[in-house]
């Protein structure tokens, strides 16, 4: 998994993102992933994950340009190496997800890793 989380920090670079937990130094805006559940099957050298990428802005023009490029960024995009193969695919999009501070605008991104582990390894 530790080669998963690299893909997607290396292909997210440029915006604050966190694993699972917000830095609380960091201001907005901001993006959390995390990689609630995956699914094996019954392949050992395949898993596929569902990857939820949260945007914390304050502005709402702001946060659905980052949702876009980030969208863009992530759907069908496939990376390749010598120990795993992963190809992203956009499976949702949730847009004004409320917040408890009226300030915040967040919206989410599902995604789907299909991972493949080369080798075996």
């Amino acid at each position: 998994m530790f080669n998963l989380l690299k893909v997607i920090s290396d292909r997210l670079d440029g915006y604050s993102v966190f694993f699972n937990e917000k830095n609380l130094e960091t201001n907005y805006p901001f993006c959390i992933f995390n990689l609630p559940n995956s699914d094996e099957g019954s392949n050992i050298y395949r898993e596929d994950f569902t990857l939820e990428v949260d945007i914390w802005t304050k502005d709402i023009i702001q946060c659905t340009t980052m949702t876009n490029t980030i969208k863009d960024l992530m759907d069908r995009y496939k990376y390749l190496n010598d120990k795993i193969q992963v190809s992203f695919y956009v499976i949702n999009r949730l847009n004004n997800i409320p917040d408890e501070d009226d300030q915040i605008k967040r919206s989410q991104l599902r995604i789907q890793a299909k991972t493949y582990y080369i080798g075996g390894n």
